[in-house]
């Protein structure tokens, strides 16, 4: 079950979506032409990361309790 928000006609509302997702690693509702590629990663730029603008996040306060900052 997935919470979509959507936004038509400048009027927005939560839409509940009925999947049949098995597991958070279920990829049976993407094509098997993309789930079978092999991955690339992309080699981060911390400088460019370190001058970007965060001003769009001031009082943002939701951290993803899943997510590992590396040190």
């Amino acid at each position: 079950m997935i919470y979509i928000l959507c936004s038509i006609y400048n009027l927005s509302s939560w839409i509940l979506v009925f999947t049949n997702q098995k597991s958070a690693d279920d990829t049976s509702n993407f094509d098997s032409e993309f789930t079978h590629e092999v991955p690339k990663l992309t080699p981060i730029d911390r400088l460019f990361l370190m001058n970007l603008d965060q001003t769009e996040f001031e009082g943002f306060s939701f951290v993803n309790p899943e997510y590992v900052q590396e040190c």
